[in-house]
């Protein structure tokens, strides 16, 4: 009997360090998404939030998450984060591939993360060269 309850309290407690290893949390991020006055937006707005993770992280590749938006205004989106902060980049996604490409206007924002929010974000599509294209 005493064997079952080990197996029992070992499979708890690595269902527990499994579950608490990542360090994610739910994360709210809220604010704006603008677009310059020389910029007209079409319908399909991507908007992708990426951890940002301190320099030299042991295989880091910041965890994506992405929303796509119908039109300009506020946001709000709960995404699963582990930094103290947020890096978010919008696209006006006229092509449809959900990746940056010439001639779509983007802008970029960073936020830090407060008691699990980023509020007050202000993203402004501009048109400029892409991330993808300048990197």
């Amino acid at each position: 009997m005493k064997l079952d309850n080990w197996a029992v309290m070992a499979a708890m407690g690595l269902a527990f360090w499994a579950g608490g290893c990542s360090g994610k949390r739910d994360v709210e991020v809220s604010g704006e998404l603008k677009a310059a006055s020389n910029v007209s937006v079409g319908n399909r707005l991507v908007v992708d939030f990426f951890d940002v993770l301190p320099e030299g992280s042991e295989g880091a590749t910041p965890d994506q998450h992405r929303v796509v938006l119908g039109s300009l205004g506020e946001f709000e989106q709960t995404v699963s984060l582990e930094a103290d902060q947020v890096d978010i980049r919008a696209l006006d996604d006229k092509d449809g591939d959900g990746l940056c490409s010439a001639g779509e206007a983007w802008g970029r924002a960073s936020a830090p993360i407060e008691q699990d929010k980023a509020s007050g974000v202000t993203l402004v599509l501009e048109e400029q060269t892409c991330w993808a294209l300048d990197e």
